[in-house]
């Protein structure tokens, strides 16, 4: 592209003599693409959100970290993913995987952020807690922060240094649920008592959304009503395994149980003493007991995985399912029916 420049000396005008043509490229200006956020039609009304968890208030105001491997993945088709975020798959990798040091000359010694040389001929550096990389001083800051992976492991609340740009990251997904207890550390709930109640009652709010949903009555607690005291939280509707880093923060300092357990104790309040709520309730067919039985009633109560018939834990006790025996002899004597017509 050719630009016409025009010089002047003094107070003099400039003049035609003076004029000097240069040639310049037409460069593109480096923009940082947004990076969109996923729009996710929920399946359900008890996991739609209210509020993006993932929206970050920081530095960098701009960019959106994704909160899973397979929003990543989508963004990359979509050629959208900013730079900042090009190595997040493998920083969400180091939410189930505890790394370890490979050494400086692993980063060819230099800084993992700004490629600066360190080591004894460069600069001074220091090892992040998060993801065990090497980063010169400047990019690494004065941070510390909870580690996810050595809560999941270790249950580790300590805050450990990390460097900036982990330290960024890990502030952006603190609140998305991305940790599956049940597939990460399952045995996490026999070491940590705190937490295996946390389940529980989460199992209990699951099985009472169920009878709120079928509730007309306009009473205090609703199913709309603890739909909203959820808000982005509504993820605990779903699944007893499902937490984010935040969560498992909570559940070490005993918020999260105590909020859990007054929204749980209100649900089963309305369900047993609701007219409508209680008449989807079970009898036992071992005592024959009226008296409706709940399937939220963990202590007393168990659930067949085949039919869902709940019954008395003592009365029931190692014996098996009456109505999935009904139903087996049912398709047996059918099945008979139909080899002799044949």
């Amino acid at each position: 592209k050719a630009v016409v420049s025009t010089q002047s000396t003094g107070d003099r005008p400039a003049t035609p003599s003076t004029t000097v043509t240069t040639t310049t490229a037409q460069v593109e200006p480096l923009t940082a693409p947004r990076v969109p956020i996923p729009s996710a039609t929920p399946s359900s009304p008890w996991s739609e959100y209210s509020e993006n968890p993932l929206v970050h208030q920081g530095s960098f105001s701009s960019t959106t970290w994704p909160s899973s491997t397979s929003d990543l993945s989508q963004l990359q088709e979509e050629n959208t993913v900013h730079p900042l975020v090009q190595d997040t798959e493998e920083r969400l990798a180091y939410f189930s995987q505890m790394p370890s040091e490979k050494g400086l000359y692993s980063q060819d010694f230099k800084c993992a952020t700004c490629t600066t040389p360190i080591g004894s001929e460069g600069r001074d550096y220091r090892v992040c807690g998060y993801d065990k990389r090497y980063y010169c001083r400047p990019c690494f800051g004065n941070y510390s922060t909870t580690i996810p992976c050595r809560i999941i492991y270790n249950w580790d609340h300590n805050k450990h240094r990390v460097s900036k740009g982990n330290f960024d990251f890990l502030n952006q997904v603190i609140t998305a649920p991305n940790l599956d207890i049940s597939k990460l550390n399952i045995s996490l709930y026999n070491h940590v008592p705190e937490l295996a109640k946390t389940r529980d009652y989460r199992i209990m709010l699951n099985m009472t959304r169920e009878y709120l949903a079928r509730c007309t009555n306009k009473d205090e607690i609703s199913f709309e009503s603890v739909r909203k005291r959820l808000g982005s939280n509504a993820y605990y509707w779903d699944t007893p395994h499902l937490y984010s880093t935040s969560d498992l923060q909570r559940v070490f300092s005993g918020q999260l149980l105590n909020y859990l357990k007054k929204i749980v104790q209100r649900a089963i309040h309305h369900v047993i003493c609701c007219q409508r709520c209680s008449s989807f309730g079970f009898i036992c067919e071992y005592c024959q007991n009226p008296s409706p039985i709940f399937p939220f009633q963990l202590a007393t109560t168990d659930q067949c995985p085949g039919c869902s018939s709940v019954y008395h834990r003592d009365c029931k006790r190692n014996q098996s399912c009456p109505k999935c025996a009904r139903r087996r002899k049912l398709k047996e004597q059918r099945t008979l029916g139909v080899v002799r017509e044949a």
